[in-house]
């Protein structure tokens, strides 16, 4: 008897009930998991968010040197403060980064969330092999994750050029050119890098174009 039989025979003697009823508790368990995992993943997306948001407030109150309201002392000498502190709000947001990884992100928000965990290791300032190994791992995975995160292929290649590996760093630095053509910082970058590596700078479609005509010009007035 084959399958087919054996489903027949349960349906006819009487186990139809049976067989409605797993095949309904079955739908109902894909369905309930389903939402639960889009669940998770809003609840990871919301505290991600605010972890970022904490993290950029925190960079802009260090450039605007920490301090932005003005207030008199008990002794008459001007004092600067201000409610926040950037070094609390750092801490804030590692707090919510390591929730939203726990509360179980999808693919696009884990892999922003490793690049903004790197990237808070690395505005530590601390430059050691150690140190550069796990931002790079942790990077990778980042882009294995989603291939289109531009500032993660731009914060590796600055470390890769800060650990010596020029080569890397200037493909990291090429690849993140693809999203963003106009940064001219990370233009003049490339530049130097190739500079140093001793490859020379490819023309551009423009160069190319005002190379053919200029000798199209040439052989026109010559003849």
């Amino acid at each position: 008897m084959d399958a087919w039989q054996l489903l027949v025979v349960l349906l006819g003697g009487g186990g139809a009930v049976a067989v409605l009823t797993a095949l309904g508790a079955g739908i109902k368990w894909l369905v309930d998991t389903r939402e639960h995992r889009e669940e998770c993943h809003r609840k990871s997306c919301g505290q991600f968010k605010s972890g970022r948001e904490d993290y950029i407030r925190a960079l802009e109150l260090e450039k605007e040197q920490r301090f932005s309201l003005v207030s008199i002392g008990d002794d008459g000498v001007e004092e600067k403060s201000n409610p926040d502190d950037p070094y609390k709000l750092r801490d804030k947001a590692r707090d919510s980064f390591r929730e939203a990884m726990l509360s179980g992100p999808d693919r696009k928000t884990k892999a922003q969330i490793l690049y903004y965990q790197v990237r808070m290791l690395y505005d530590e300032g601390i430059r050691n092999k150690e140190t550069c190994d796990v931002c790079v791992e942790e990077l990778n995975d980042a882009l294995e994750l989603n291939k289109r995160l531009g500032l993660a292929y731009l914060l590796r290649g600055q470390i890769y050029e800060e650990c010596g590996d020029k080569e890397r760093a200037l493909q990291d630095r090429e690849h993140y050119r693809r999203f963003n053509p106009h940064d001219e910082d990370n233009n003049s970058r490339i530049q130097y890098l190739r500079k140093e590596i001793g490859i020379a700078e490819k023309p551009t479609t423009w160069q190319k174009w005002q190379s053919v005509t200029g000798r199209t010009t040439l052989c026109t007035s010559l003849a």
